[in-house]
């Protein structure tokens, strides 16, 4: 178990200026990306923010992370890596800021939350050094968009709460050709752009769940805490601590979310 956590623990480290995001690899049936909606951890660690003295929306909208995980992940050369971790870094950092967005010619509160990872375990193809997520908000404050930093697929990634896609459903009506939603573009508009899910409105506003993937760090799925949990056993909880501060070089992929998304007004 010790050598579980501290490889989990360096799996998330703290000051990396790595650019975020991997190239176009290939292109990929779509299906595969769909079938992580329904991903099922055996094994797997949360990381969660560590509660700060006066709690605000950045906060309040900050990430559980549940990275999967196995006991044959662990390669022997990784006990040097274990042995020096404490003198690294105290705990996982995950960067957040916040900003906003013009969508229909409406301002919309925008929340940023970055980290970096450390070197990948045997990892084919190249797995992401940096990984995140960017959250819109609706007009009454609720999150109903993110956006995935990056896939090793070279798609990306956006997550749709169920709100936004009815919404869509009543103003665009059903979803285009090649589409599974109807919040999507036609593909002609924004091939590279794939809606991988829609996820329940939760009761409250509150963070979401992110599920990593071993290896690639891909983002697995997005989910409500409304909803069922993904994972089976929890080998660890850890705390990561969230800086205020934009992470440097981050580049977002993608054009704004109106070329790439049908819209209606939220």
């Amino acid at each position: 178990m010790t050598r579980t956590i501290g490889l989990l623990c360096c799996l998330l480290l703290v000051g990396c200026s790595t650019p975020g995001g991997n190239p176009a690899l290939q292109r990929v049936d779509p299906n595969s990306i769909y079938a992580r909606a329904g991903v099922q951890f055996q094994e797997a660690v949360l990381f969660k923010p560590i509660e700060p003295a006066t709690t605000d929306l950045l906060f309040t909208l900050a990430p559980l992370i549940i990275l999967q995980v196995s006991e044959t992940n662990l390669p022997p050369q990784v006990e040097d890596r274990l042995l020096g971790f404490d003198a690294i870094a105290e705990r996982p950092v995950v960067y957040a800021w916040s900003d906003s967005v013009q969508v229909r010619g409406r301002p919309h509160a925008r929340f940023n939350y970055v980290w970096d990872h450390g070197p990948a375990v045997n990892a084919k193809p190249k797995a992401n050094e940096r990984q995140g997520v960017r959250i819109t908000l609706g007009s009454k404050g609720q999150p109903v968009i993110w956006e995935v930093l990056g896939d090793t697929s070279g798609q990306e990634l956006i997550v749709v709460s169920e709100s936004l896609e009815q919404r869509a459903a009543a103003e665009f009506g059903a979803p285009l050709p090649d589409r599974r939603f109807s919040v999507e573009n036609p593909t002609s508009a924004a091939p590279n752009t794939l809606v991988m899910r829609v996820i329940d409105d939760g009761p409250v506003v509150m963070g979401q769940i992110i599920y990593l993937l071993k290896g690639s760090r891909d983002i697995a799925t997005i989910i409500c805490r409304c909803m069922p949990a993904q994972a089976g056993h929890l080998a660890g909880t850890f705390n990561y601590q969230l800086l205020s501060h934009p992470a440097a070089n981050t580049a977002w992929p993608g054009s704004p979310l109106e070329t790439r998304l049908r819209l209606p007004e939220f």
